[in-house]
């Protein structure tokens, strides 16, 4: 650097100039790692050669693994580090190392610490894994990844399975044996099964990618199982992504060279969750029926007579793999149901209900039973039982531990059942945790419709607007993952934002940049009901506090439309509220014999809100005329 002018004497100064911006771009350049390779040839072969396999390992890495990759001893190989750490070029990362230094010393402790070092930078790493020529690099992976895999005990080979396939796929072109190309393909099943449940999708879908490469030909015959895993592993992981037509593409696949009717039902589920997540419920609800149809199963319509909660409790489980493999698909399809088509919501959990009583409890009962208490709420009018029921699904969740189905049983009973029971403010830690749920186990569909009745029941608190907003602002983003979900948190997220300021100069409803009539026609068009619902709802709360109580009750007939889609949810209260108060407001406009209409509507609408108040006045009694 001297002699490139970077570092100088200055004479006149009498001191020494550094120009340390150009001496910062000098370190970042790769003429830094050849000189530090050529500094670490100077340090002894058995030291080169054991810190080129700690590079290969990482920049951090500890002395229990690289002692197997090196397969030396520990104190073998802390011995020949110790070169490497006199020079600054590895560093401890606490003063375990030193127990290693001295074997007697070492042979007196019982309980071993592991000792774990660093590399200087992750250019001193570099120059290190430079020392190994390119044409041993592939073998010298290979090797370490074998010798991983076979000295390390079971536990610490799961927590290290990343790092272990990692260095076997850089290897992988070197493995002829059919068999060892068919044990490292399951290998990365496990680790793209792993990655997904950690939510590394793009890392999922690599492991998986890998394993298929893997596969000899004619895999779908040969390898049958193994391939149908991979390929449906890597579908599941391509839709949590976002990547539907990817996704799509490999279950079309899955379909066409299976001949299983179970293999099949699991293709038809995972292209449900597709069609769901990508906005399209109709087409999630007619492949359900396919599937169904082939399982032999029917959609049940009449209700069970009696009710013995113990005996539900006590059920036996349910062991047969096409009753099982019809609850996942009934399960699947309700989300589907709910926003596209309601009236198949009662045919759907009865059959639930009757497989269950049939043939067993299975994790999956706890879906069942609060979403047929969902229903005794919301569209049968029964509270009480409803709540039972909803209690009953949350023993059974925890009962099973059922952590998978956790987003969708705390959505339902805290978005559906808690509210009619209970202080609507109850219900929002519980969706939280449902959006938290559903966030780690990757039910994305359950965690939106969480998130955003999370946000809208937080609104109807009676919160703060400028709360209410930051919800919105913070999680609208998030809820990109499935569209309708984020048309309607931008439609509410709209009524805060006139409320604070500008509805006395109008009600109009729009997002993206488009007018609201574009913005109606594409919410119709894509069979967003529930959005639908909220934005004519909107309409109808700023109509009638800009004094237009006509466009008001206009409005409101037209969110009836819609009112199915958001039944079983405290949405209805609100809507009752103001349809009441726009009535009102008309009434007292009107003639005498003009009013009484409009006031038997209001009586109605009492009517309902005292059965509602009944069972949870705090939430509905206010609300009374």
């Amino acid at each position: 650097m001297h002699q490139d002018g970077l570092i100088k004497f200055d004479f006149d100064l009498g001191c020494w100039q550094c120009d340390i911006a150009a001496v910062i771009q000098r370190a970042l350049t790769s003429d830094v790692v050849e000189f530090m390779a050529l500094q670490l040839q100077k340090l002894p072969k058995s030291t080169q050669e054991v810190l080129k396999l700690a590079a290969c390992i990482g920049n951090q890495f500890d002395l229990q693994t690289l002692a197997i990759v090196c397969e030396l001893s520990e104190v073998e190989t802390a011995t020949d580090l110790w070169a490497a750490l006199q020079s600054d070029l590895i560093l401890p990362q606490s003063e375990v190392y030193k127990f290693y230094q001295d074997s007697y010393e070492y042979s007196q402790i019982s309980a071993r610490p592991i000792a774990k070092y660093k590399f200087l930078h992750d250019r001193v790493q570099q120059a290190t894994y430079s020392l190994i020529p390119q044409d041993q690099k592939q073998s010298t992976h290979y090797r370490i990844g074998n010798l991983l895999l076979e000295n390390l005990s079971e536990v610490d080979r799961e927590d290290q399975l990343f790092e272990i396939v990692h260095h076997l796929n850089i290897g992988s072109s070197l493995i002829v044996s059919p068999s060892k190309r068919e044990e490292l393909a399951q290998l990365n099943l496990a680790a793209g099964n792993k990655a997904r449940i950690s939510t590394a999708y793009e890392a999922a879908s690599n492991y998986f990618v890998a394993g298929i490469d893997l596969l000899a030909t004619g895999y779908w015959e040969k390898q049958y199982q193994l391939s149908l895993k991979l390929f449906l592993g890597r579908a599941e992981v391509e839709t949590l992504a976002g990547h539907f037509e990817l996704a799509s593409s490999l279950i079309e696949t899955v379909l066409d060279q299976t001949d299983s009717l179970l293999d099949k039902c699991a293709a038809y589920e995972l292209k449900m969750r597709i069609n769901t997540t990508s906005g399209q419920p109709q087409a999630s609800i007619e492949t359900a029926l396919v599937a169904l149809n082939l399982l032999g199963i029917p959609l049940e319509s009449e209700p069970p007579s009696s009710v013995d909660f113990e005996q539900l409790l006590n059920l036996p489980e349910m062991s047969n793999p096409a009753k099982l493999k019809a609850m996942e698909i009934l399960m699947s399809v309700i989300g589907a149901v709910y926003v596209a088509q309601p009236g198949l919501m009662l045919p759907v959990t009865l059959t639930m209900l009757k497989l269950c009583t049939q043939h067993g409890n299975s994790p999956i009962a706890a879906f069942t039973y609060v979403f047929y208490g969902v229903l005794l709420c919301g569209f049968m009018g029964d509270i009480e039982l409803g709540y039972q029921f909803g209690q009953l699904s949350l023993t059974i969740l925890e009962k099973y531990d059922a952590r998978f189905l956790k987003s969708k049983v705390y959505h339902l009973f805290y978005a559906m059942i808690c509210p009619w029971k209970e202080p609507i403010s109850a219900t929002i830690e519980g969706l939280l945790e449902s959006v938290q749920s559903g966030l780690e186990t990757g039910d994305i569909e359950y965690a939106m419709y969480s998130l955003k009745d999370y946000c809208n029941y937080y609104f109807l608190t009676g919160a703060f607007l400028d709360d209410v907003h930051e919800k919105y602002e913070k999680y609208q983003e998030l809820s990109r993952k499935i569209e309708l979900v984020y048309d309607d948190l931008a439609i509410w997220k709209q009524i805060g934002l006139k409320l604070k300021s500008s509805y006395s100069e109008d009600a109009l409803i729009s997002f993206e940049n488009l007018s609201e009539a574009d913005t109606f026609q594409r919410l119709q068009e894509k069979q967003h009901t529930t959005p639908l619902f909220g934005a004519y709802f909107a309409k109808c709360q700023l109509d009638y506090f800009k004094g237009d109580y006509a466009k008001a009750i206009e409005n409101a007939n037209k969110a009836s439309t819609y009112l199915d889609f958001v039944i079983g949810k405290i949405y209805p209260t609100v809507y009752n509220f103001y349809l009441s108060l726009a009535l009102l407001g008309l009434a007292q406009t009107l003639e005498p014999e003009e009013r009484s209409g409009y006031l038997d509507l209001v009586r109605k609408n009492q009517s309902q809100l005292q059965t509602w108040a009944n069972h949870a006045p705090m939430n509905t009694l206010h609300k009374f005329i």
